[in-house]
């Protein structure tokens, strides 16, 4: 009896060729402000909250972003607990305060199971989470929980103001060289006010507080939580007080140009450095 063999040809490229390298970004095409597309976490009684996600490289979802509402100063601490769905895979977090300036402190947790940052001062208003992973092929799904313990002394905020029509200081996205990253890009170092500030004089107004700020016609432009049922009216003037001394900031005033039942806005001359470090406004009725 004959026996027929049959020869089965496999290329040599299929052999050769192990898993197809990831070429894209990470993110979906054409997605360059993935902050904007952020999941809102709110708060609980005990200003506490979990939420459950799934970060993926590969899937185009290497970044997830969080926005929280706090009601003060105070406080604000972020925990995540990561579950590989791959050998090696890795998170990092932090957070960012409502002009997207990282406030946490950076740590060198690098595989590490649980993760935690804590930004010991964060203004009342919005606050931010980014986890994104840190390698091409990261695969992994994670548990986040937040805290915020209120400053004894803080004011409360109004929280759910709108957005900006343009977000001040938009973070880069974690970047992707050739060579898989192991943290983020650095950033150019934050400016602090070193001017002194003159005594506090006592001065007649209505107090209030920044609530959320960005960039217009090449000035500041502020959110303010009070408005027309506070009695606030277009045309009145105000300026920003420091959050040291309480005195008013040199060339800080303004006059405000649109306003709502609870808010109100206006455009001001001084740095984005400034606003974000100094939340305190005095506003001002024209005199009659």
């Amino acid at each position: 009896m004959r026996t027929t063999r049959v020869l089965v040809l496999v290329p040599l490229f299929a052999i050769a060729c192990g898993p197809a390298a990831i070429e894209h970004s990470g993110y979906p095409d054409g997605e360059n402000q993935p902050w904007n597309k952020n999941k809102k976490v709110q708060l609980d009684e005990r200003y506490e909250a979990k939420v459950d996600g799934t970060a993926s490289y590969p899937k185009r979802e290497r970044a997830k972003w969080y926005a929280i509402d706090l009601p003060s100063e105070g406080k604000m601490t972020a925990t995540l607990s990561i579950d590989p769905r791959v050998p090696g895979a890795d998170l990092g977090m932090e957070i960012l305060d409502a002009g997207f300036n990282v406030v946490s402190k950076d740590v060198d947790d690098e595989l590490q199971p649980k993760k935690e940052r804590v930004a010991d001062n964060v203004t009342g208003g919005k606050a931010y989470i980014h986890i994104y992973t840190l390698k091409r092929p990261d695969e992994a799904d994670y548990t986040l929980r937040v805290k915020f313990a209120p400053s004894l002394t803080a004011v409360p905020t109004k929280p759910d103001v709108g957005p900006t029509e343009e977000i001040a200081n938009l973070p880069d996205l974690p970047l992707v060289p050739p060579v898989d990253p192991k943290k983020r890009p650095p950033r150019p170092p934050r400016h602090e006010e070193t001017k002194p500030e003159p005594k506090p004089k006592e001065v007649k107004g209505v107090a209030a507080t920044i609530v959320e700020f960005g960039t217009k016609e090449g000035k500041v432009r502020i959110v303010i939580n009070k408005g027309s049922e506070q009695g606030v009216d277009a045309g009145w003037r105000g300026f920003i007080l420091s959050a040291k001394t309480k005195a008013k900031i040199e060339n800080s005033e303004f006059t405000v140009s649109k306003v709502k039942a609870t808010e109100s806005e206006a455009l001001v001359g001084v740095g984005m450095d400034i606003v974000q470090q100094n939340r305190g406004v005095m506003l001002l009725k024209p005199a009659e």
